[in-house]
């Protein structure tokens, strides 16, 4: 009895902290949507191809346009910039619980479940230093930290994808979703990288590209915390 009342509580104990760890990542996202959209709501304009330009631009400007204290029209942007790090330090927060819970989706794999944790909390080490480093005040650096953050993670996700494609629990959403992310993402961080390389703007596809990815990473993240939360 004994055995199986420590059995029952461990399971209990493990199912509330799958449930707590989804409601992070789900409180993650309503925190950096209201966030983001505060900052491109006051965000006073200019883009690294039409310095002029008034107002945000969804698909013109990059994420980190918005964290400069100046926006690129020359305007002063303090507070949009203050929101804007809080919103991208929320979304690197809650990529945390993303990676630490997503393996509760795959309990057969759980070699793969372990790899996928130590990339995660990698990836998310690193790219804590994104939203500060901003192309403003460290120029090439900037482009170095996205580029070594992004490796991890992408490993991350990798993982995931493989392992929510492979596991007997499956979550359609959760993986169609996951596939559909790792192509955007791969396909924006070789675009990027392709450009940072030769140290050109690139092409205005690429900030575009970067927003569809991250409203992809978003949409992910609710799936992944709505389906851990009801398995829980």
């Amino acid at each position: 009895m004994t055995g199986a009342n420590g059995s029952d509580d461990r399971g209990r104990a493990a199912r509330t902290a799958s449930r707590a760890l989804a409601a992070a990542v789900l409180a993650a996202v309503a925190l950096v949507v209201g966030l983001m959209s505060a900052a491109m709501a006051v965000y006073p304009g200019g883009t690294w191809f039409h310095r002029e330009a008034r107002g945000h631009s969804f698909f013109t400007n990059f994420l980190c346009d918005l964290l400069a204290d100046t926006a690129l029209n020359g305007t002063p942007n303090v507070l949009g910039a203050r929101l804007a790090l809080l919103g991208m330090t929320s979304l690197v927060i809650g990529m945390l619980p993303l990676w630490l819970v997503l393996p509760t989706l795959m309990p057969d794999r759980p070699a793969l479940g372990r790899a996928l944790r130590r990339a995660g909390t990698l990836g998310v080490s690193v790219l804590l230093f994104v939203p500060l480093a901003t192309s403003e005040r460290c120029g090439v650096y900037h482009g170095l930290a996205v580029e070594l953050a992004g490796i991890p993670n992408f490993a991350a996700l990798l993982l995931a994808v493989v392992g929510l494609l492979r596991t007997r629990y499956r979550s359609p959403p959760v993986a169609g979703i996951g596939v559909a992310l790792a192509a955007v993402a791969l396909a924006d961080f070789a675009w990027y990288s392709f450009y940072a390389c030769r140290s050109e703007l690139g092409s205005p596809f690429v900030p575009g590209l970067q927003k569809v990815a991250a409203l992809m990473l978003l949409g992910w993240m609710v799936a992944v915390g709505t389906a851990v939360w009801r398995r829980a």
